[in-house]
């Protein structure tokens, strides 16, 4: 069976669609890894952006502005809890979060990522 070749819903790197789905949006490796550390260290609550949220995410850029890239994650429907089936179980090991001590810390993050995106967008503004 033959992947399918897409691109990277965040910066639009090279992704294959079959085999890297990530957290319920089409990534590379490179977006994979930076949303999966930003929540699983909490490091997204840091983050800043020096432009007024207006950062496009590329290739080349990815790395500039992890706000942007974080936000541009969320927006395009990456979430730490899709990788869930009906059950509560994943029939793909390779895509789910290790399973650790923080794990219970991760699950309830989704209302306190917007929160904090929210408030990081108020207090820049000001």
């Amino acid at each position: 069976m033959s992947a399918v070749t897409d691109s990277c819903a965040v910066c639009g790197d090279r992704a294959t669609k079959l085999r890297y789905s990530h957290y319920g949006a089409t990534s590379c490796f490179s977006c994979r890894a930076f949303y999966r550390r930003a929540i699983e260290k909490g490091s997204f609550r840091n983050y800043a952006c020096s432009l007024e949220k207006s950062c496009v995410i590329t290739t080349k850029t990815r790395k500039k502005c992890p706000f942007c890239r974080f936000a541009k994650c969320k927006r395009v429907g990456m979430t730490h809890s899709s990788e869930k089936g009906s059950r509560g179980t994943s029939s793909n090991t390779s895509d789910r979060v290790p399973r650790s001590p923080t794990r219970a810390a991760i699950e309830p993050l989704d209302e306190e990522i917007n929160g904090v995106l929210a408030t990081l967008s108020q207090r820049q503004r000001a």
